[in-house]
């Protein structure tokens, strides 16, 4: 008898919590503003994607309704052109080799 008893109170314990956590969610969907903004969708788009060589694309990026364009590859990332007020001159991206970084 000790058994089902104890099965028993399992059983209760588990509709309890899951009962409780239904009741929860939409609270706490609510408080963080909902699923887009905990899952960070929205924040950005990828247009268009191109490769160039073994491991070397172009990357196309809409975000916040703005263009960026990125050149990546296993080294690191280079951002081409970005559309906005501080405009990117074309090698002064950083990806990861600082051999030629003569700014130090």
């Amino acid at each position: 008898m000790d058994f089902w008893n104890y099965l028993l109170r399992i059983g209760v314990s588990l509709i309890v919590v899951i009962v409780l956590i239904l009741v929860a969610l939409p609270f706490i969907i609510r408080r963080f503003g909902g699923i887009d903004k905990l899952s960070g969708k929205g924040n950005f788009e990828i247009k268009k994607v191109s490769p160039i060589a073994k491991g070397i694309y172009i990357v196309e990026l809409e975000i916040k309704g703005r263009t960026v364009v990125l050149c990546v590859s296993d080294k690191g990332a280079d951002v081409i052109y970005r559309e906005d007020d501080n405009a990117v001159a074309p090698g002064s991206g950083s990806n990861g080799d600082s051999t030629n970084d003569t700014t130090r």
